[in-house]
């Protein structure tokens, strides 16, 4: 069973028995029932080192006379003795392994509170058990107890037990009362025992050792709890296989005991006894696989089933099996993995057979659940004895699940977020192909720019893991198109000039352009010239500006420009209208020159033309000059030269006389000089058509005042009032009639 520290530690559910007690007793003996042949010899265990002599000693390593030797263990260490043999205790009485082995020290003389009263029975149900305070007498009187359990190479379960007696007279009874089921001591003085049979639990021992007259050599006996009839139970005397007990009390001579015991470091002559028996040997069959919960060592009266109980130690609970002890890991996986099971043995004698619950045989088997699922292993040792079975949950977590948010197609050179599902552990983002994460891969969210190539895609990968640890990855795929053309904005309006000069330079920037997407733009601009004439001034410009996205995408967008050239030039320094009396008087040409809108300087031509000319000294001399541009708009301006000398009379009436005679009676212009109106009245002496006109000083016409025919002897009355083309100076006014002139000088003053 290997070592027994292990087989025996900490493992309370694993109990296949429940119980154990020890029990001193010193009494009369009322009936003499069959001892066992137990003797003196060494308990094959695997713990202490050596085995475990019952030789009525301490001691390891001595005595060495057979069967004993130095290489034996026993309760209590002797570094200074030769050998190997090995402890189980301390010197100061400690357990090495608390977990099966035990010191319980008894109060004696008045210091022992705890005895049992007189109507506690032995082979009473221990329900009914009844405690006080009280002295038990000297030979029934406990004060140290020490057990231990083990096992041997074979997989049984040793009980090693030792006790002592403060006196050694008169017949006394130490039992150790083995249970398998739990007895509690209660502070009401009362006991509770879990056992389901009578109060205990079939196949509960009794290891009960007997001094006669306070003999030196001390019988053992073996009783175990059976059905005598139906729903009535007691112990029955058991009789083990040679070998499997051993029983040896200091019956020559005192010993050391170096934890003290009645109040000193000595036992004397058979006050101390020790015990082993293999407890698989007492329940053969299946029923050998014990396990023992609880333990009570008490004395009693005598050697009957009926003896009055006298001293006890406080039960023990332990937990001790014979089948092996026995682990195995619960995982937890995530949906699709598989698991390992693996039956460890925490304490047993292999080797070890296995049966899974999935028929499986062997140690460590692997499954594949897709829900959370229970499996078992039942492990039996060497000694035949089955484990209960081992249950294993394997946890299966669903795994997380995982999607990427955002959207499928983008601009080449386009910022997208992209997310993965809300609430997870852990995020881990990778990226292949035209495209990069900007900034922190483990966010729920993650930033991805294009690396501007049209026509290309990326793959976005995300792996989630939920609080399970779990798994999940997922990937999108992206695209990167753009097929959307730019659009052109503030387009110049179309335009209508006179002059090819005034022509905008084309340039990129006289529009403004977006795109969906962002990236280089390019922008170009050309011009289309209709000209159906040679006049550089007048064609039709059709300006087209085309702009290109980084994909090719491309947008146009026009501006016409119309040139006309409809302005004539100007001509400067074109002399105003005048007069002269004589032919010689005429002055010379005036330098007139022309200005184009478009042309700058032109070329002037002057004509000159002799109109109404009735005789050398009365003419009108017209000068024209012309001017025109390259495309052929012409502009003429004119100036009139008088040439009268009829026009510059005297201050009185010139009198044309006609066959008929006078023609004027009066011809006035009152005030004279006028500064804002003056009046003209005349009159005829016969009838005739007249018109009055009025002229500048240099015999420039300014305006006609009257014309139409007149009575004779009608009075005329004319209103003469300044206008812009009239300012301070001298005027003359004409009177006409087809029989002559009468002319009047006026003055304007301001």
């Amino acid at each position: 069973m290997g070592n027994f520290t292990t087989v025996f530690s900490r493992w309370a559910h694993k109990i296949l028995w429940s119980g154990l007690a020890v029990i001193l007793t010193f009494g009369l003996i009322m009936y003499s029932p069959e001892p066992v042949r137990a003797q003196q010899g060494v308990a094959p265990t695997v713990i202490p080192a050596g085995g475990c002599a019952i030789d009525g000693n301490l001691l390891s390593r001595t005595p060495t006379t057979p069967p004993f030797s130095s290489d034996n263990g026993d309760f209590l260490p002797n570094d200074a003795a030769p050998g190997s043999g090995g402890y189980v205790f301390t010197l100061a009485g400690l357990p090495v392994d608390t977990a099966t082995a035990f010191h319980i020290i008894d109060g004696y003389d008045a210091a022992d509170a705890n005895i049992f009263t007189g109507g506690s029975k032995f082979n009473n149900d221990p329900n009914t058990w009844v405690w006080k305070q009280g002295k038990a007498p000297g030979k029934d009187d406990i004060n140290n107890t020490l057990f231990f359990f083990s096992s041997d190479s074979l997989g049984n379960i040793w009980f090693i037990g030792s006790g002592d007696r403060k006196k050694t007279n008169g017949n006394t009874y130490l039992d150790f009362e083995l249970l398998q089921n739990p007895l509690y001591e209660n502070p009401d003085n009362t006991f509770t025992s879990l056992g389901p049979d009578g109060g205990r639990t079939i196949g509960d021992i009794v290891i009960s050792i007997t001094y006669t007259n306070g003999g030196t050599n001390p019988q053992l006996f073996i009783y175990k709890w059976d059905s005598i009839a139906q729903g009535d139970f007691e112990y029955v005397l058991a009789t083990p296989a040679a070998g499997t007990t051993f029983l040896a009390t200091n019956n020559d001579s005192a010993i050391v005991v170096p934890y003290g015991a009645f109040g000193s470091n000595d036992y004397s002559e058979s006050a101390f006894t020790e015990v082993a028996c293999n407890l698989n040997d007492l329940i053969p069959g299946l029923d050998s696989c014990i396990g023992i919960q609880t333990v009570i060592v008490k004395t009693k009266a005598s050697q009957s089933i009926n003896a009055a109980l006298k001293d006890f130690v406080t039960p023990v609970q332990v937990n001790i099996s014979s089948a092996p002890v026995v682990s195995v890991n619960s995982p937890t996986i995530c949906f699709g993995d598989s698991a390992i099971l693996t039956a460890t043995v925490l304490s047993g004698t292999g080797p070890y057979t296995y049966l899974w619950s999935t028929g499986d045989t062997t140690q460590s088997i692997t499954v594949y659940p897709d829900t959370t699922t229970q499996y078992s292993v039942v492990v039996t040792g060497i000694n035949g004895c089955p484990s209960p079975p081992e249950t294993s949950t394997v946890t299966v977590i669903a795994l997380p699940v995982c999607f990427i948010s955002g959207l499928d197609t983008i601009c080449p050179l386009g910022t997208e977020q992209y997310y993965g599902p809300d609430s997870l552990n852990s995020y881990a983002w990778t990226i292949t192909g035209g495209a990069i994460i900007a900034g922190d891969t483990s966010a729920q969210m993650v930033e991805v720019q294009g690396d501007g190539i049209c026509d290309t895609t990326f793959t976005l990968t995300l792996a989630v893991t939920n609080e399970g640890g779990c798994s999940s990855t997922c990937s999108m795929t992206v695209y990167m198109i753009d097929t959307v053309s730019p659009v052109i904005m503030d387009v110049p309006d179309s335009l209508f000039l006179q002059c090819a000069s005034g022509v905008p330079v084309a340039s990129p920037d006289s529009i403004t352009v977006t795109d969906n997407c962002v990236g280089s733009l390019v922008v170009t601009v050309t011009d289309s010239i209709t000209n159906d004439t040679v006049c550089p001034n007048q064609f039709t410009l059709t300006r087209t500006w085309t702009a290109t996205d980084t994909c090719g995408n491309f947008a146009t967008a026009t501006q016409i420009i119309t040139v006309f050239d409809s302005i004539p030039p100007v001509l400067y320094d074109v002399p105003a209208d005048t007069g002269v009396c004589c032919a010689d008087s005429i002055p010379l040409p005036a330098n007139v020159t022309a200005i184009d809108s478009c042309d700058g300087p032109v070329g002037v031509t002057l004509i000159e033309v002799v109109s109404d000319s009735t005789s050398p000294f009365y003419f009108t001399l017209t000068r024209t000059w012309t001017a025109s541009d390259t495309c052929g708009n012409t502009v003429s301006d004119s100036q009139i030269i008088i040439v009268n000398d009829s026009l510059y009379g005297g201050w009185n009436n010139v009198n044309i006389n006609s066959p008929e005679g006078d023609m004027i009676k009066y011809f006035n212009v009152s005030p004279n000089p006028f500064t804002s109106s003056a009046k003209i009245k005349f009159s005829l002496y016969k009838d005739a058509y007249v018109s009055v006109d009025l002229y500048n000083f240099t015999g420039v016409k300014l305006k006609s005042l009257y014309n139409g025919n007149v009575s004779a002897g009608a009075n005329v009355a004319l209103h003469l009032s300044p206008d812009a083309s009239m300012g301070p100076g001298m005027y003359l006014l004409v009177l006409r009639t087809n029989h002559g002139i009468e002319t009047r000088r006026i003055v304007l003053t301001k």
